[in-house]
């Protein structure tokens, strides 16, 4: 429960230097989202081996670029 708290702390505490209402959901999402891309490109190939070792770069860009773009979203929410 600490490590977890902890990690909601960080997470939130990212999520309000940009403006963006740190609510438990939107924190929670932000840690799953942000983790996914760390696994999946950590991952490509050698404990992934079904996804292609050539877009692994691209499919973590792509990723990221869409959680800046719901994380763009809850900022104009929080306005």
């Amino acid at each position: 429960a600490a490590f977890r708290e902890k990690q909601a702390r960080l997470f939130g505490g990212i999520l309000e230097s940009f403006g963006i209402r740190a609510d438990w959901e939107r924190i929670s999402l932000f840690i799953n989202l942000s983790l996914t891309v760390m696994i999946v490109r950590r991952g490509i190939p050698d404990t992934l081996p079904l996804f292609v070792p050539e877009a692994a770069d691209a499919t973590a860009a792509f990723q990221i670029d869409a959680i800046v773009d719901r994380l763009d979203l809850f900022r104009r929410e929080s306005e």
